[in-house]
């Protein structure tokens, strides 16, 4: 694996985020790749003088820097032929986040809950998955291909790593807990 200073991706990469926010209108999306320019990076602020990407088949597979702690941080991106399926976010080897950008389990069974089981759409769904220090999901967000949000679902957890709580919400309305 060759590291590189990349400070001209680096540049391009704020450009772009930059120019689409502002040519943007209500977060609606034109295509998968405005979509994925609008995904927000970690809360952590990005050390560029040190950001590695990694390519397999002419498509980015995975990109790597340290924060100014020296902590590591991979975004990774899992392909199906050439579309992209899942972005994996993490933080040393532990999973922060997902986002699936294909129908989701979780997502059919909110769904479901919400119009019935002979509800059916041709519509690909956004599922962004947050996990907890044991690598629990802890957090589900649910959004339409044109980033509508629809809903979402917490999970709370005991010390043993069992449910203890699990709300699903519409809006600010609680639907649902279990």
């Amino acid at each position: 694996m060759i590291i590189v200073n990349y400070d001209m991706y680096r540049k391009i990469f704020i450009l772009t985020l930059i120019s689409f926010n502002f040519f943007c209108l209500e977060n609606n999306y034109s295509d998968l790749q405005s979509m994925l320019l609008d995904i927000k990076p970690f809360e952590h602020e990005i050390d560029y003088g040190f950001l590695n990407a990694e390519h397999h088949n002419e498509k980015i597979s995975n990109i790597t820097w340290f924060d100014e702690d020296s902590i590591k941080f991979t975004k990774i991106f899992h392909y199906d032929n050439d579309d992209l399926v899942l972005i994996t976010e993490l933080r040393e080897s532990r999973i922060l986040k997902e986002f699936h950008f294909t129908n989701h389990p979780i997502t059919e069974r909110f769904i479901q809950y919400l119009f019935g089981e002979n509800f059916f759409t041709e519509q690909n769904y956004i599922t962004e998955v947050e996990y907890n220090m044991s690598n629990l999901p802890t957090f589900y967000k649910f959004k339409s291909g044109s980033n509508q949000y629809f809903g979402h679902i917490i999970i709370n957890y005991n010390r043993d790593n069992q449910i203890i709580r699990e709300a699903w919400f519409q809006g600010k309305k609680k639907i649902i807990e279990f």
